[in-house]
């Protein structure tokens, strides 16, 4: 009996591990993606309804902001000439 709950304990922890881990890798592939390629247009999957998710959420809206930003500096620097 006690060899039955090792092996039962053992699945359940592997599944609860692997629900953690799998995500956040996938979440962290995206992101070094979008660095190494400058892409400010790509965004993290966010469909998950968890703190995962919620991390998604954060980044997509931190990559929105950024993009907004660098936008912005660059029309700007078009308007003033400075723009190569």
């Amino acid at each position: 009996m006690c060899g039955v709950s090792l092996v039962l304990l053992l699945v359940v922890a592997t599944r609860i591990v692997r629900s953690i881990t799998v995500p956040l890798d996938a979440l962290s592939e995206r992101f070094k993606e979008m660095a190494e390629q400058n892409d400010l247009t790509a965004r993290a999957d966010q469909e998950r309804h968890d703190e995962i998710g919620e991390l998604g959420r954060c980044l997509n809206l931190f990559v929105e902001k950024l993009h907004g930003h660098h936008g912005a500096d660059q029309e700007h620097r078009r308007a003033s000439g400075q723009f190569q």
